[in-house]
């Protein structure tokens, strides 16, 4: 592509050391330089050191539009020390020229690559390389609705399943796993367990226990991830029978626990009022309160009234409120069939002390204040008995 160079070394021009800005050639030298002195300084250049490089005479594509072409006249000079060249020949080492000294993107299939140089302006070389970490390092963008997303530059669409919750569950499925968490381990290893790990004081002879213990365990202290958010249905083995999951954190207001407690399904069949819920609730809060007072010097008026309760504590308050309501519900039913039983003692004790009982009028039996007083004493007394209970009953 090039013409050969003279045999004699190529004439390289003088820098003048007392002009430190401009290098200059001297009058006695041409101001021309054969090609192949161009090339071969371009490559002492560009293999320079990063120092050396930036105080180079050949400085980009100034240097490049500011090139001299070779004179097209005949002196005794030029013919000596030049080879005249015709100018598309120049143009097309320029061309070359501008190649080595200005880096070039180039496109292979699906990958980009980027040519150093030392001569780059940082600044561009900056810009260059943040686009390039951004186009290949960037992380996929995920589309939850199209279900699709796109890899950097290989531009390529994967299909990811949908995002399906879970909007029903069986009862089975909404029960807890395991029941270590809630028990102390002293109490897993003193107490006999049940089947399904829970200790044995956990199962109460009492009315409708069953139903109203699968509630309270369908209080959770947390979602679940496939839960989506959001609390799910849960499917009951019958109609008739109302079960759902209700959201009791660990970390809560007192009287967020409290609600959560009073507007349960726990024993809604029962039709208890809600001051003696509420009272029940509110009794058990404040024992766990003065508890945290003794043991942990807590002041619950300084902080919002705000309980931190750990799994066995969040148990145990869910459990004594159901035990509470149901030895509640218990006393009650036994009281009105203590009544009842009163009621036709007195009657029948009224028709036999009678001169003339078949001829009584049949009149309704009231019970007085202290009759009810007693036989609801009774009834308390006589279920916690049977539960083990060290309750006292109230007072007559």
């Amino acid at each position: 592509m090039f013409a050969s160079p003279p045999p004699e070394p190529a004439i390289l021009p003088q820098i003048n050391p007392n002009n430190n800005s401009n290098s200059t050639f001297t009058t006695n030298q041409s101001e021309m330089r054969s090609l192949y002195s161009i090339t071969s300084n371009i490559t002492t250049t560009t293999n320079s050191s990063n120092g050396s490089s930036n105080r180079s005479l050949f400085n980009g594509t100034k240097f490049i539009h500011n090139l001299p072409l070779p004179h097209s006249g005949t002196s005794d000079h030029t013919e000596r020390n030049f080879i005249n060249t015709p100018r598309e020949y120049t143009n097309k080492a320029r061309d070359e020229i501008k190649q080595l000294m200005i880096p070039q993107h180039t496109t292979n299939n699906h990958t980009n690559s980027i040519t150093p140089t030392t001569t780059r302006n940082s600044v561009s070389q900056t810009s260059d390389i943040a686009s390039y970490q951004s186009s290949v390092f960037s992380r996929p963008s995920i589309q939850t609705n199209n279900s699709t997303y796109t890899t950097g530059s290989l531009n390529k669409k994967f299909s990811l399943p949908p995002l399906n919750f879970v909007t029903e569950i069986t009862l089975n499925d909404a029960l807890p796993q395991s029941y270590q968490d809630m028990y102390s381990v002293e109490t897993l290893s003193t107490s006999p367990l049940l089947p399904n790990g829970r200790p044995q004081f956990t199962q109460r002879a009492l009315i409708d226990w069953e139903l109203n213990d699968l509630r309270s365990l369908l209080i959770v202290d947390k979602l679940r991830p496939e839960w989506g958010n959001s609390i799910p249905v849960v499917v009951a083995p019958t109609k008739d029978i109302q079960l759902r999951i209700i959201l009791l954190p660990l970390v809560c207001n007192e009287n967020v626990i409290i609600d959560t407690l009073v507007s349960s399904d726990i024993y809604m069949e029962a039709g208890l009022d809600l001051e003696f819920k509420w009272n029940t609730a509110k009794y058990i809060v404040e024992q766990v309160k003065r508890k945290h007072q003794q043991l942990q010097n807590i002041n619950y008026d300084n902080n919002n009234n705000v309980i931190r309760l750990n799994k066995i504590e969040w148990r145990n308050i869910i459990e004594n409120y159901l035990l509470n309501i149901a030895v509640g519900v218990q006393c009650r039913f036994d009281f009105k069939q203590r009544c009842s039983d009163f009621k036709k003692w007195k009657w029948d004790n009224l028709v036999e002390n009678s001169k003339d009982g078949e001829n009584i009028p049949k009149i309704k039996i009231v019970l007085t204040k202290d009759e009810k007083s007693i036989l609801w004493s009774q009834c308390q007394a006589q279920v916690y008995q049977r539960l083990g209970l060290d309750w006292k009953p109230d007072k007559v």
